[in-house]
């Protein structure tokens, strides 16, 4: 609160903050071009992750490289305006055999 004594502020005694839902989860289905596409993911080890779209043809259009450090990820990444409407294949990936695959539509 704020008088003309100035201001004073209240201890914070503790929050919570809502647990991320477990396995690969996507939001803002179906994705647009050009807007972000966020996704989390928890019980995964720190390691070196990527998200790779592919396309129905299975060529990889997209891929977005990242160093994790903790034990989830939650993140989003702009599905690039280039890419033409239809479904699409995203994958989280890692250089030692982790792979979570989720079938999308991007309009």
């Amino acid at each position: 609160a704020t008088s003309s004594a100035g201001t004073n502020y209240s201890a914070i005694q503790s929050f919570t903050t809502a647990a991320l839902p477990q396995g690969l989860i996507l939001y803002s289905i179906p994705a647009q071009r050009g807007t972000a596409l966020r996704f989390s993911v928890t019980d995964i080890k720190p390691d070196h992750y990527a998200v790779v779209l592919f396309n129905s043809n299975g060529q990889q259009v997209y891929r977005k490289d990242m160093i994790i450090q903790t034990n989830f990820i939650n993140d989003a990444i702009v599905i690039p305006g280039s890419i033409s409407p239809g479904v699409y294949q995203f994958q989280l990936e890692n250089v030692n055999g982790y792979r979570k695959r989720m079938t999308i539509m991007i309009k």
